[in-house]
């Protein structure tokens, strides 16, 4: 019994110890660096009144997915696309009957730190059919 007590009273003299030095309880660094943003992004027309968004897909290693943006005018406001996180690097999205319909792009990590947006592009739409803008948006 009292081997039993003293091998307790060393095992809390033990956690006290290594509590108190850090022994165990590394500091694991918080991330706070966005990914990169999306770059070659690209609005084409796809079947139908359909408009597909693509981009060159993003190299980081801690990558969850990216954010798709639209609006009506090239300076915004620009709203998600969908609620949810895309995983590819594209998206089918409905155009506008007629009107240029601008995008832009974002890239999320796994700490859920979001990246600036792409440069914007549009799309022109109608219903005669689809075609890109004579000057496609670059910013």
């Amino acid at each position: 019994m009292e081997a039993l007590r003293h091998v307790i009273m060393v095992s809390i003299v033990v956690l006290v110890l290594t509590a108190a030095c850090g022994i165990d309880s590394p500091i694991t660094p918080v991330d706070t660096v966005p990914p990169n943003p999306p770059v070659e992004v690209e609005a084409t027309p796809d079947a139908g009144d359909m408009v597909r968004v693509s981009w060159r897909q993003n190299a980081e290693v801690d990558l969850s997915g990216y954010r798709l943006y639209r609006s009506s005018c090239e300076d915004g406001p620009f709203e998600p696309v969908t609620t949810r996180t895309l995983l590819c690097p594209w998206y089918t999205d409905r155009a506008a009957p007629v009107e240029v319909t601008y995008f832009r792009v974002t890239a999320l990590d796994r700490s859920g730190n979001e990246s600036a947006y792409s440069r914007t592009v549009g799309v022109y739409t109608n219903k005669r059919g689809h075609s890109n803008p004579t000057n496609p948006v670059g910013k």
